[in-house]
């Protein structure tokens, strides 16, 4: 198997951009790679862990949080190829004890809806996993009482972890495999990936970042992650997988190549890697900077001449971002270990032309907005948060409280555009977001807040 070096052969220009790049927005640590003509470059810059001072190298292993979802939808469609499942089939189908505190839409949920993030579940759903370990069996059993934000299919793109975890049920129920070992066996060992694991106790063989996230006491500053990893039961979501850029940008060459990797195997039909990039659902503005449309699993970017498919990941400090341009041949996959979207904001701009033979879309423009506050001003909520946005002199302020342990957020809303306003909160990782507001009606008080993909519904 080809190998990269450490840095890039261009004259080190790659490490001199990350660590130029890390320095200038305050990141612990991070590692880049570059797949481009084949080959991957990578770099490491800063810390592993501020306490103990271990440096990043190339090979360092980061969880890539939900950038796992497109490994479980690998594997989902692997089953497809087998002939033992269909996407449009109900998830009752397979998982017979599959409910939610709506009886009929779960019924109604099917595997596509899953995993383009259209089922409609109030997704942030991370139970503690039960005293005699993790089982993602247990996490659906636990959805019974789930509420929905709307109908299966009848709604935008709301982001759902749940859904990720029943799919993660599906694949564990026909191949009689764990997750961890499913996506170990299937996808992991037969890539030959350098450096991932599926297992936390397989962490001492590595090289392994420790997540770094805002002091709840001082959102300026930086502390180590309170937990090594979210709820274990939730790994088919992405609370678990780990792995160096350059074993990601592997699975992503994969991807590239239409399901084949290294001399003449395949992991994928053909037809299913392309179905995985074909757009099935629109995503609303404001999501993340690129991003237009849900594939099956990718998020989609194709805008004029942008086509990009990718995720980002987020898990208990650990900020990860994978970009492939298939019409080019290339990718990059950042990994950091502390709040980053102004690292990757600047690693995107540089990279973008060069790899993507186009700009990156710049997101939709500010215009004159006057709101008129009882349309925004109220209290909404889902199972992870509660927004609360008041009228003040100064305008309009909003409340976040996490119900997940992170740490709760005040900030102005400044008005951009139409039932858009970003968020003012000086010093911290959320200032410059945006928030939205919809429903059909823009006469009528908004019935849900949008916070990048994830929804709340006014109560």
């Amino acid at each position: 198997m080809e190998r990269p070096v450490n840095r890039d052969q261009r004259g080190g220009e790659l490490q001199d951009l990350l660590d130029e790049l890390r320095g200038k927005h305050g990141v612990v640590g991070a590692t880049l790679g570059v797949l481009k003509n084949g080959a991957i470059e990578m770099a490491a810059s800063g810390l592993l862990n501020l306490d103990t001072k271990v440096e990043c190298t190339p090979q360092s292993v980061f969880q890539i949080g939900s950038i796992g979802k497109i490994f479980t939808t690998t594997l989902i469609m692997q089953l497809i190829d087998e002939g033992r499942l269909d996407l449009d089939d109900p998830v009752t189908r397979h998982l017979r004890d599959f409910t939610l505190a709506d009886r009929a839409a779960a019924r109604a949920v099917t595997l596509r809806q899953l995993l383009n993030h259209t089922s409609g579940m109030d997704g942030d759903f991370f139970p503690a996993d039960d005293p005699e370990g993790p089982s993602t069996a247990s996490y659906v059993r636990k959805m019974w009482l789930l509420p929905n934000l709307y109908p299966p299919g009848k709604g935008p793109v709301t982001y759902c972890n749940a859904g990720f975890v029943t799919a993660g049920r599906v694949v564990e129920v026909l191949t009689g495999l764990t997750w961890p070992n499913a996506v170990m066996t299937r996808i992991v060992k037969p890539l030959g990936l350098p450096q991932a694991f599926a297992h936390p106790h397989d962490a001492l063989r590595f090289r392994c970042a420790m997540g770094h996230v805002a002091d709840p006491h001082d959102m300026t500053k930086i502390t180590l992650a309170p937990a090594t990893f979210l709820s274990l039961s939730a790994a088919a979501a992405g609370s678990v997988l780990s792995m160096s850029v350059e074993s990601l940008l592997l699975f992503a060459k994969m991807h590239l190549a239409e399901g084949h990797y290294g001399d003449g195997k395949r992991l994928l039909s053909e037809a299913s890697a392309r179905r995985m990039r074909e757009e099935t659902t629109p995503v609303p503005p404001f999501a993340r900077r690129g991003v237009t449309h849900w594939g099956i699993g990718w998020c989609l970017g194709l805008v004029d001449g942008y086509r990009m498919m990718g995720h980002d990941g987020g898990t208990l400090g650990h900020y990860t971002y994978l970009r492939i341009f298939p019409e080019r041949g290339t990718a990059f996959a950042l990994f950091t270990n502390s709040p980053s979207i102004k690292l990757i904001d600047a690693i995107e701009e540089r990279l973008t032309r060069e790899l993507a033979g186009a700009d990156l879309p710049e997101e939709p423009p500010k215009t004159d907005f006057t709101p008129k506050p009882q349309r925004y001003v109220g209290r909404y909520s889902n199972i992870a948060s509660d927004y609360t946005v008041k009228e003040t002199e100064g305008g309009l302020t909003l409340h976040a409280r996490s119900k997940i342990g992170f740490p709760d957020t005040d900030a102005t809303l400044e008005p951009w555009s139409e039932d858009a306003f970003t968020l003012r909160t000086k010093g911290t990782p959320v200032d410059g977001q945006k928030v939205s507001f919809l429903d059909d009606d823009k006469s009528q008080p908004a019935e849900f807040i949008r916070n990048s993909l994830r929804m709340a519904r006014r109560v």
